[in-house]
């Protein structure tokens, strides 16, 4: 009667399993495994840290592995980086390893499954392998929060084409946060009999994180005249455009 070898499997990424023993077959034991390998989500043309898949065999006899296969619809998001199984014979105790690193190329979950095959031909464990693809900060829409105005009442300049100037010591500053470097566009409409009517905008190149620009309260070269007005500003990148953030203020003379 033939001796059997055993393999056990191990997942790195703090899984590690061992499953049922099958029946002989030509003198080898498998296990069958449906463990899971789970990839952190990774950006869409990068790649990620490899993981491995371990087999062990447990002995007493000789284990041969002809080859591993990767099928499903997400098997090209998975690229293997290391196989040191492929054509080995484990003896008793020996250990061999099958790594593989994500490499998204479309947003949303890829799964694939890995199929390792001995030498007679005989399956042995399969592995589920499962990725999520993200889109990268450049190619997301920024997020603009916490609009705000160090003065919600203020006196214009009195001279000066730009909006916008450090230098001015009247006027206000408007302070908010974006998510990544974009343009911001800002537009400043004036109220009349309950309405809001434009004005005039004019934009600012964002760094990601806080920004602060002082206005001037001068639009199109002119002072804006005493009254009640509302700023609203969005950022734009290649990734879209975010949310509309407001504030109000008053021009006092």
């Amino acid at each position: 009667m033939a001796v059997g070898a055993l393999l056990l499997v191990a997942m790195t990424g703090g899984l590690s399993q061992a499953a049922a023993q099958t029946p002989a077959i030509d003198g080898e034991h498998s296990v069958v495994s449906s463990s899971t390998l789970t990839f952190p989500e990774q950006t869409v043309g990068t790649t990620g840290a490899p993981q491995s898949v371990m087999l062990t065999n447990d002995g007493p006899a000789t284990l041969s592995i002809s080859r591993d296969s990767l099928t499903g619809s997400g098997a090209s998001a998975f690229m293997k980086t290391a196989d040191d199984c492929l054509g080995e014979t484990l003896a008793a105790g020996a250990t061999c390893a099958i790594e593989y690193a994500f490499v998204p190329t479309a947003l949303g979950v890829a799964h694939a499954t890995l199929t390792v095959i001995s030498t007679t031909g005989q399956s042995l464990p399969t592995f589920s392998l499962s990725g999520t693809g993200v889109a990268s900060q450049a190619s997301a829409p920024p997020r603009l929060s916490s609009l705000t105005l160090s003065a919600s009442a203020f006196r214009p300049a009195h001279s000066g084409a730009s909006a916008i100037s450090a230098s001015e010591p009247t006027g206000t500053f408007i302070i908010y946060s974006d998510s990544q470097a974009a343009t911001a566009e800002f537009i400043v409409e004036r109220r009349v009999r309950g309405r809001y009517r434009k004005l005039g905008g004019f934009t600012h190149t964002d760094a990601a994180g806080t920004n602060a620009l002082r206005f001037t309260g001068r639009i199109g070269g002119r002072a804006l005249a005493a009254g009640s007005y509302r700023i609203s500003a969005y950022a734009e990148s290649a990734g879209g455009s975010s949310a509309v953030r407001t504030a109000t203020f008053q021009i006092t003379r």
